[in-house]
């Protein structure tokens, strides 16, 4: 059996999903604990019992271990709960806030909790209860998501083992213009961290000066395909300085760059970005590359 409570993200509400699904279940298993006066479900088959109050869209950001305490003859007793685990005496309450205390007066073999991206497991500081967390992992922060819990009931044993159900990958990666040389090495770079499920942010720094043809929105197309996801940040500059790069001055490059530079010193709002993309033009041309 499957057993979902309505949470903040989703709450119960007429002419919501949630009544659609009380007349007609999406799955014969599926059992919906959306009852705001009966906080409990029997399934007698496992000599359970599920509490559960669902989050109501017009209620009071209430405690919801409160609500509900263990009764009846069943053999395993589990409650759900949606919302934010607080230390015990914190004065900064949020919603729908409950403290470990509120866990253990409730009596249950284990408490199933929503309200956060990671996982939290809290049978290690003696409390039968934790957050699964979501079952995708939906940023490169949420390190600890993507899971489900496989929770295992023997008597007064309880096990929790967290079993990976995520395909999402988040990548982050900064990338030197000077260490990929050239457009294609660039290319190369991004390239190895692709997959179909990867999701990657790609920050690019450096002097732009050295791939100069370089195009982002255009590099971006050529090879998103090869992710679920990409992203450029574009942290490239164009040299301050003509001493940052090793060009000797009396060359024709060099006396370009002299003079791109100075005039790139004195100008202002469009007109600097304007000279940023002839020296990033000039440059390519001049040492041979061809513009993309």
């Amino acid at each position: 059996p499957a057993v979902v409570l309505p949470g903040a993200r989703d709450p119960y509400q007429k002419s919501s999903f949630w009544e659609e699904w009380q007349i007609l279940l999406p799955a014969e298993n599926l059992y919906l604990l959306t009852d705001h006066e009966k906080a409990t479900i029997e399934i007698p088959g496992l000599s359970a019992t599920i509490y559960g109050f669902p989050i109501m869209a017009d209620q009071e950001h209430e405690n919801p271990a409160k609500k509900i305490k263990r009764y009846g003859k069943s053999t395993n007793h589990i409650a759900v709960l949606y919302g934010n685990l607080i230390h015990d005496g914190d004065s900064k309450h949020g919603d729908y806030s409950f403290s470990q205390k509120d866990l253990t007066a409730g009596g249950f073999d284990y408490a199933a909790l929503g309200g956060q991206d990671g996982l939290l497991d809290l049978t290690a500081v003696g409390i039968k209860a934790a957050y699964s967390g979501s079952p995708e992992t939906l940023s490169s922060d949420s390190t600890a998501s993507g899971n489900c819990l496989i929770i295992t009931l023997d008597n007064d044993l309880l096990a929790v083992e967290p079993k990976q159900v995520g395909s999402l990958t988040w990548k982050e990666v900064t990338v030197s213009m000077e260490e990929a040389v050239d457009i294609d090495g660039l290319k190369s770079k991004i390239s190895e961290l692709s997959g179909p499920d990867v999701i990657l942010k790609a920050t690019l720094e450096g002097l732009a000066l050295f791939d100069s043809g370089f195009n982002v929105p255009q590099l971006q197309n050529e090879i998103k395909g090869n992710f679920l996801d990409l992203e450029f940040v574009d942290r490239t500059k164009v040299l301050p300085d003509i001493s940052e790069i090793k060009v000797q001055e009396k060359t024709i490059l060099g006396q370009y760059l002299k003079v791109m530079v100075e005039r790139l010193k004195k100008a202002e709002g469009a007109q600097h970005l304007e000279l940023e993309e002839s020296l990033k033009t000039g440059y390519t041309l001049l040492t041979g590359k061809e513009i993309w």
